[in-house]
């Protein structure tokens, strides 16, 4: 079979118009395919071309899918990861703080203490001295009293 061009169609074309007008010749040669036989696909070649992408889809969904599970079963890795780094941190911190709380209630129980002694000193010293000064009050009444006395007689 040989390759039909356009030149070849013209002069087909020019055969035609001669014997059955131009009418005739453009309804026939509109019923020729445009290009060569042989490239003209049947139904067999589109049932085989739907056959091989229906077969390339499948086989990509299933790559897809495979890729997919990969990709999930790494990401519940990294995030069950990430859940224990976090409840180590947690952890850590929880016992951080466990400890600087101790620390401060130990503080504050020291200063608390420290201001009771030194409250109570102050107050043994102010009581002392409140009764040394009563006492020495009530002597010189006594003394101013008993003077008065002897003073009256």
């Amino acid at each position: 079979m040989t390759n039909i061009d356009e030149r070849s169609r013209r002069t087909l074309y020019e055969r035609l118009e001669e014997t059955i007008g131009a009418e005739g010749a453009d309804t026939l040669m509109s019923m020729l395919p445009p290009v060569g036989w042989a490239d003209v696909a049947t139904t067999r070649d589109l049932d085989s071309l739907r056959i091989a992408t229906t077969h390339d889809i499948d086989r990509l969904g299933a790559e897809l899918r495979s890729e997919m599970a990969l990709l999930g079963s790494g990401m519940r890795r990294e995030m069950i990861e990430l859940r224990d780094e976090m409840r180590g941190e947690m952890a850590a911190l929880r016992d951080e703080v466990r400890t600087e709380v101790t620390a401060i209630r130990d503080e504050v129980r020291t200063e608390v203490t420290a201001i009771r002694i030194e409250l109570h000193d102050g107050l043994r010293d102010t009581t002392r001295t409140l009764f040394l000064g009563m006492l020495t009050c009530m002597l010189t009444m006594t003394g101013l009293f008993l003077t008065a006395l002897t003073l009256t007689r």
